[in-house]
């Protein structure tokens, strides 16, 4: 019986300041609720970091502003249980090129992975329900999947992704906002969902590969407007394009009436 005492006190000994060390390298606070904990900052040496589900005996919750902005972290494993994903959190992570988002996550703010530009790919899992502006713009992203709950492609959301290649927009998408993916030189076709319905200023602007739009012939109308005005008139969607005459044909059967 002492043999076994000694040896529990021996292994809680060797765990508790491994379980101190983990949760020393996260500055903290709590949710507005107190019922969980806000990374606040991270300030570990680690590059490949696991965010613990539970620091001080709760639960993790959040992801605070720029809690890792322009941290040196090559990978991050964010915990089921977090739901939100503050302004900046991971932005200019130069040499973050994993990320393991929960299932559990509803909300990403603008910026959140800004400037990650190792970045290559990906999963947003289907529980999110906001994407802030800018969410992924100048990352290194090559190919991206929306997800299906979110109906709006959020402003500048992949703006200046000069690797992507491919995206896929879900069913359930209404509209592309603003600039949402300026400046993607790579991308070459795009395939628009039966629910689209407006497309904003910007929105393709610059993506000098982009030859096919595919637009299902259920689309009868799609408004081609402004979200930002003081960008330009609104014309502005396809600028420095290599669509084909059957694109071009096709946009115009929907409503984009500008000469191109």
């Amino acid at each position: 019986m002492k043999k076994q005492v000694f040896i529990l006190i021996f292994i809680t000994i060797m765990i508790i300041p491994l379980w101190a060390q983990a949760e020393a390298d996260f500055r903290v606070g709590f949710t507005s609720d107190g019922t969980g904990v806000v990374i606040r900052r991270y300030s570990g040496t680690q590059t490949n970091v696991t965010i613990p589900s539970v620091i001080q005996f709760m639960p993790v919750k959040e992801i605070a502003r720029e809690a890792f902005n322009t941290s040196d972290i090559t990978s991050i494993v964010i915990p089921e249980g977090v739901t939100i994903i503050r302004e900046s959190a991971f932005a200019n992570c130069k040499n973050l090129s994993s990320v393991t988002l929960p299932n559990s996550l509803t909300t990403m703010e603008e910026y959140a992975f800004a400037n990650c530009t190792s970045l290559s790919s990906i999963n947003l899992p289907d529980s999110l329900k906001s994407i802030g502006r800018g969410a992924f713009q100048e990352s290194g992203l090559t190919s991206a999947r929306w997800p299906a709950g979110i109906e709006v492609i959020s402003i500048r959301a992949f703006s200046n992704c000069r690797k992507l290649q491919s995206v896929t927009i879900p069913e359930g998408v209404t509209m592309i906002a603003s600039f949402a993916f300026f400046d993607c030189p790579e991308l070459t076709t795009i395939a628009l969902p039966r629910t689209i319905n407006r497309i904003n200023e910007g929105a393709f602007n610059a993506c000098t590969s982009l030859t096919t739009i595919n637009i299902p012939d259920s689309i009868w109308l799609i408004f081609f407007s402004e979200q930002e005005p003081y960008f330009g008139t609104g014309e502005g969607t396809f600028i420095d394009t290599k669509l084909s005459s059957a694109t071009k044909s096709a946009l115009k059967r929907v409503g984009y009436d500008v000469v191109f």
